[in-house]
Formats: structure tokens, C-alpha cells, sequence
């Protein structure tokens, strides 16, 4: 198998303070503002880092490994 892009998702809780962070991380602004609380970064020719703002319930656990 051939890897020929890599496109790395991030769920954040606060997506105004998530996107001045990664707009500071990268030193740009998003290359592309997907909707009010979505953006995306190309960081190489075929890699992208995607910021997407969610409510915490929607997603709590799901990063979680199961508890035996």
C-alpha cells in the first residue's frame, strides 16, 4: 500500500482559541475555511491538518480506550 496523502483531523472544545493557536503554530492563517467552526491547513504537498470545533458531548469518550 502507498500513502499518498495524510489528512489529520482535530476535534476541539474552544474553536475560536483553537484557530488563533494553530493559525500561531503554522505562522499563517487557514489555507482554507471549511464552515464557521471548520478550518484546514496544508502543512505539505499532500498533508492537511483539519480544526473542527465540536460540543463535548457529541464526542466525549470516543478517544477513550474501553475500561476493562
Amino acid at each position: 500500500m502507498t500513502i499518498t496523502h495524510i489528512f489529520a483531523g482535530i476535534a476541539v472544545a474552544d474553536y475560536e482559541k483553537a484557530l488563533a493557536w494553530y493559525a500561531r503554530l503554522f505562522g499563517r492563517s487557514p489555507d482554507v475555511i471549511v464552515t464557521d467552526t471548520e478550518a484546514m491547513w496544508q502543512v505539505r504537498e499532500a498533508g492537511w491538518v483539519y480544526v473542527v470545533g465540536e460540543h463535548r458531548s457529541s464526542r466525549e469518550g470516543l478517544a477513550h480506550s474501553p475500561r476493562g
